[in-house]
């Protein structure tokens, strides 16, 4: 038998149109918890994306208590990130890979101004990430545990290193950026270092010095993806790193995959 909870979630999602048109003050009127379910099967649903004014839905169920917003099922502009700028119990922020954002740096940062409890934050390929959004984001946000701005070509190796300030990264994407050895090294010897579990730098500037640091300070670390089309030395110096138990898996692509000592 359904619990009185979910029957409340379905019959409105079922009636969401209906209460749009005509009663969705009674929808602000919810239990936050309730908000925050309705909100949450919005947003993984694609067709209520397309046929719905989600802006409209999104101002009505989020809530100072929203715990998560996952924008990747649809284009994210400075408008709706003013709306979650009231959610500053956030904890996981996703906003989807895509050229069709069109939210600003300001936005952004409005955004995660007070958010500390914020401890994952998804923003791949994006413009609006500069070096000023990461040093915002290392000053609001302090629990950060998760990061994955791969492919956010406006950050500079000098942003990267904002990222030292942290205390408690675990998992770290920053595939196709401009990180270099120096930021890198800060990064890693920072107090985070010890606590990194997976570290991802595919196509960027690191090389053989930079992983050198990595494999000094990193000693959590269960998963390292790292590429360097130039990577003759690099393999050479990874294949003796046997505490890694590290191994070439793409001939002159060196691509280490690693999980505790097996090797994927």
């Amino acid at each position: 038998m359904k619990s009185l909870f979910r029957m409340v979630r379905d019959y409105v999602l079922s009636n969401i149109f209906m209460f749009m048109e005509s009663d969705y003050e009674k929808l602000q009127a919810l239990p936050y918890n309730i908000q925050n379910e309705l909100l949450s099967k919005f947003m993984s649903s694609c067709h209520l994306w397309d046929i719905s004014d989600y802006k409209l839905v999104l101002g009505l169920f989020a809530n100072p208590h929203t715990f998560e917003i996952n924008f990747t099922l649809t284009c994210v502009d400075d408008e709706m990130l003013s709306v979650i700028e009231k959610c500053k119990l956030l904890k996981k922020l996703h906003i989807c890979d895509t050229r069709k954002n069109k939210f600003t740096s300001e936005a952004l940062m409005n955004v995660l101004t007070g958010c500390s409890k914020l401890t994952t934050l998804i923003v791949r390929c994006s413009r609006a990430v500069t070096d000023e959004v990461v040093d915002h984001l290392v000053n609001n946000c302090p629990r950060l545990s998760k990061i994955d701005i791969s492919g956010c070509k406006n950050v500079t190796p000098e942003g990267f290193a904002h990222l030292e300030r942290l205390v408690g990264i675990q998992y770290l994407y920053l595939n196709t950026t401009s990180l270099n050895n120096d930021a890198l090294t800060r990064i890693v010897f920072g107090p985070s270092g010890p606590h990194i579990i997976e570290l991802f730098i595919d196509q960027t500037r690191v090389d053989v010095k930079g992983v050198r640091a990595v494999y000094q300070r990193c000693c959590s670390l269960h998963i390292l993806i790292y590429y360097n089309p130039q990577g003759q030395d690099d393999l050479a110096y990874l294949m003796s790193c046997k505490e890694l138990d590290l191994k070439n898996k793409l001939g002159k692509v060196t691509k280490v995959h690693t999980v505790g000592n097996s090797v994927l």
